[in-house]
C-alpha cells in the first residue's frame, strides 16, 4: 500500500471513528503509521485531506469512465456523470453520514464545491477551446474583451452547477440516502442538466 493510501485509509477510518473535528494530522500520521513529513508532501492539512478524498470518490470514478464511453455517449445521456457521481458517493456511506453526524457537513459542503466546480470548468474550458478552434468562431476570438466576459461567465456557470449539486448532495446525505442514485441523478436532470446542456448547444 502507497503511503498516500494508507493516509486516505487512515483518515476514513478516524472520521468514522471519531468525527472529523476531532482528528489532528498527528492523529492520522500516527494511524497509518507515517511521519508528519510523508503526510505533508502529499497533503497541506486535514482540510486539504478531505478535499481530495472527495475528489478520490466522486470525481475520479466519472473521468475512469469517460475513458471507457465514448463522448458522444455522454453527451446523449448526460444524466450518466452525476450518477456515477452519487453511486460512488453512496458506496462510502458511512465515511460521509459520520462526517456529517460530528459536524463536518460545512467542510463536506465547501471542498464539495469546490471539487466540482473545477471539473466543471475543465469541461467547459475543453467545449469553449473546441468552439474556438472551429472556422465559425475564429472571428469572435479575436475580441478579447469578448473572451474574457465568457471567461467570467463560464467561472459562475461552473460554480453554479457545482454549489446546485453540492446542495442536493447535502439533503441526500441528511436525509439519510433515502433516495436511489438513479432517482437523484433524475431530479438533477430535470431540474438542472437540461439547462447546462442547452446552454452547451448555443
Amino acid at each position: 500500500m502507497s503511503t498516500e493510501q494508507a493516509i486516505y485509509d487512515s483518515f476514513r477510518k478516524l472520521v468514522i471513528a471519531n468525527g472529523f473535528h476531532k482528528i489532528a494530522v498527528s492523529d492520522i500520521c500516527r494511524n497509518a503509521n507515517v511521519s508528519r513529513k510523508s503526510f505533508y508532501a502529499h497533503f497541506l492539512d486535514k482540510e486539504d485531506l478531505l478535499e481530495k478524498t472527495i475528489y478520490e470518490d466522486i470525481i475520479h470514478p466519472v473521468i475512469d469512465i469517460r475513458r471507457l464511453v465514448q463522448t458522444e455517449n455522454f453527451r446523449s445521456a448526460p444524466r450518466l456523470v452525476p450518477e456515477i457521481m452519487y453511486r460512488a458517493l453512496l458506496e462510502n456511506r458511512e465515511f460521509y453520514s459520520k462526517l456529517f453526524a460530528h459536524g463536518g457537513q460545512q467542510y463536506f459542503s465547501e471542498a464539495c464545491i469546490k471539487v466540482i466546480s473545477a471539473y466543471n470548468q475543465k469541461i467547459l474550458n475543453k467545449n469553449l477551446t473546441s468552439e474556438v478552434t472551429s472556422g465559425a468562431a475564429v472571428a469572435d476570438a479575436k475580441e478579447s474583451n469578448a473572451n474574457n466576459f465568457l471567461a467570467v461567465e463560464l467561472d459562475y456557470k461552473a460554480y453554479f452547477f457545482a454549489a446546485a449539486n453540492t446542495m442536493l448532495l447535502i439533503k441526500w446525505i441528511r436525509d439519510g440516502w433515502r433516495l436511489s442514485p438513479n432517482q437523484l441523478a433524475r431530479y438533477f436532470d430535470k431540474w438542472a442538466l437540461s439547462n447546462w446542456v442547452a446552454q452547451k448547444q448555443t
